[in-house]
């Protein structure tokens, strides 16, 4: 092999290592054309652990966490720079949704989140269903800890070491350059959460003295209030809140509350100077307000008969596309959008991702499969799942077996763009719920169960039933997740009063079913459960090419071929020096010198 090919592949090497740097810290002249105002504000709501996006399976969904930091981080320069006042705010519901939030242990998943300089939060109801992710918030240095008075939960109270305490703060000010904003942050009024957790009534918590406190401080003036809602733009409870603060403050408070929990994107004018504003569901929407001033309301001539005021409250739903955000930037290419803390914070999650097992490949999807579907489309997941996951993987021989499931069970459609990895399945499955056998039952109660439990309407039923009756007076072994074991027997005791039932937990779980189904019915390449081979693969190895001889004779040395050898290992190791240790211009640092420094992990940037 000659030098000069060396010399080439070292060339290439040196471009390589050095394009992530270059990206990420080449000026870019920033021109957005999103509405600013007075007050500006970028919105995440019910991302729901979706760090990584969704452009493995959805490529026009191709932007993750980073990205959006990316966003942010130009837009935030930009405002600066022009003297206006930008915020970045959370609305709860961080777990339950991919493999990197695991069902009571969001260790993995939580250093990933707290990268983001967020300015608010709040909470959400999927937080507050299982006691071990509970205590893991509220444990010293844990989530609540870590963000402190930006964590704002006002109607959410925790049991922690015998004592009963705020979840998070009541509330806070930003204060900006030209304004006060006053934020509030709350749940809707929650029911099933786990035993240490206590959601106060919504209309309760209006009438306490530090809600009314915080409006009438002495000390602070506020110019607008952004109330962090986590529950549907129309839910009453905006209307308690709104009406609340009204009879606090006045008509001429700006209000913009920012709502969740219902997965989609809306928004709506609540009066002449209140707006309500939703930002879609798993990272597939970052949202952006912009509201006026108390000073700017006052100075406006109210509405008539002749049309609204016209009020400054402007929005912006912005899909989770690379192109799409740099495009809301003025920026051409999306490498130029990039960040050095953006791109770093990608890499995170991809790493904790790798180190998962998450992206270990199990099979391939003969086509997509749509979890919200009526049940008689090809393309339903949920008829999928009747008419062969369940008798192929779990009822297998039992003839005489039924399941009722939820049909809040699966949360995301299954694709076939690209082959199946043990995070598609969680993506579907998250919940991880554990199968509990209820009892036998016979035909006819499981049929009349089944109306039931199915009242009211939609798409699909409330409760899928899979499995046949086919026989009334049969016994069958009903089944069905934990999650819904009370609801079930509740309904079952009213259609078989005289019977009493024990559930009894079995030892499968909802996504081991669904992984087996895959691994032993989907295969790729005609391969079954195993990992397909790449795309493309290098012809050979690099020491294949730099010690054989002309002759294809492995040599013991050659002193040219050393040196740029020699080269090529400095240039990675001044990469590192400059990517991975800390300095002034970046806070990623190598925890472990002997890791590959891409093991490397943040160090806390968020301000407190």
């Amino acid at each position: 092999m000659s030098s000069s090919f060396i010399f080439s592949l070292f060339l290439a090497t040196l471009v390589f290592t050095n394009e992530r740097m270059i990206h990420a810290s080449s000026a870019v002249s920033v021109a957005p054309d999103l509405p600013l105002g007075e007050i500006n504000v970028l919105v995440l709501t019910d991302v729901h652990s979706w760090l990584a996006g969704h452009g493995r399976q959805e490529e026009n969904l191709n932007a993750d966490y980073g990205d959006v930091l990316s966003f942010y981080e130009n837009l935030k320069t930009y405002c600066d720079e022009n003297d206006q006042d930008l915020w970045f705010v959370s609305n709860g519901d961080f777990v339950d949704g991919t493999g990197l939030s695991i069902p009571g242990d969001p260790s993995s998943l939580v250093p990933v989140l707290q990268k983001m300089p967020l300015d608010a939060l709040t909470c959400g109801n999927h937080e507050l269903y299982i006691d071990d992710t509970v205590d893991y918030m509220v444990r010293p240095g844990g989530w609540a800890d870590w963000w402190g008075e930006k964590y704002l939960t006002g109607n959410i109270q925790v049991t922690a070491n015998g004592e009963i305490q705020q979840l998070g703060h009541l509330y806070r000010y930003l204060k900006g350059k030209h304004s006060n904003l006053l934020v509030y942050g709350f749940l809707y009024n929650m029911e099933g959460a786990c035993e240490s957790i206590t959601v106060e009534k919504v209309d309760d918590v209006v009438k306490m003295s530090w809600f009314k406190e915080a409006l009438t401080r002495e000390d602070e003036s506020i110019d607008a209030i952004l109330v962090l809602a986590h529950m549907d733009l129309k839910d009453p409870l905006v209307t308690v809140i709104r009406k609340a603060i009204r009879e606090i403050v006045g008509d001429s408070m700006p209000i913009q509350f920012i709502t969740g929990h219902t997965h989609y994107r809306g928004e709506i004018e609540l009066d002449d100077w209140s707006h309500s504003f939703e930002a879609g569901r798993y990272l597939d929407t970052i949202g952006f307000v912009s509201l006026p001033t108390k000073a700017t309301a006052m100075a406006t001539p109210p509405s008539t008969t002749d049309g609204p005021v016209e009020n400054g409250f402007k929005h912006v739903f912005i899909d989770a596309n690379k192109a799409i955000l740099a495009g809301h930037l003025g920026i051409k290419d999306p490498k130029d959008m990039n960040t050095e803390h953006g791109l770093e914070l990608s890499e995170f999650a991809h790493r904790t991702r790798q180190k998962m097992g998450l992206l270990d490949q199990i099979g391939c999807a003969p086509h997509d499969f749509k979890a919200r579907a009526p049940l008689d489309d090809p393309k339903s997941l949920w008829g999928l799942y009747k008419r062969e996951v369940l008798p192929k993987i779990f009822f297998k021989e039992e003839s005489d077996g039924i399941m009722f499931v939820e049909n809040e069970a699966w949360r995301y459609d299954l694709f076939s763009q690209s082959p199946l990895v043990v995070d598609d399945i969680m993506a579907v499955a998250p919940f991880n719920d554990t199968i509990v056998f209820i009892g036998e039952v016979a035909g006819s109660a499981i049929l009349e169960l089944n109306v039931s439990l199915n009242e009211r309407k939609g798409s699909l039923p409330h409760y899928i039933l899979a499995g046949e009756i086919d026989n009334k007076d049969k016994l069958y072994d009903m089944y069905t997740h934990d999650f819904n074991v009370k609801e079930v027997v509740n309904a079952l005791k009213k259609t078989v009063p005289d019977q009493e039932y024990e559930p009894k937990t079995t030892e499968t779980t909802s996504t081991l079913i669904w992984l087996a189904f895959v691994r032993e019915n989907w295969p790729c390449h005609g391969e079954l459960g195993k990992d397909a081979p790449p795309i493309a693969s290098p012809p050979a190895t690099l020491s294949s090419y730099i010690f054989q001889d002309d002759d294809g004779i492995a040599t013991e040395s050659c002193p040219t071929i050393m040196l740029m050898m020699g080269l090529l290992l400095m240039t990675i190791l001044l990469y590192c020096a400059f990517g991975c240790t800390k300095s002034t211009s970046t806070e990623f640092v190598l925890l472990d010198p002997k890791e590959d420094c891409m093991e490397a992990q943040f160090e806390d940037r968020v301000e407190k």
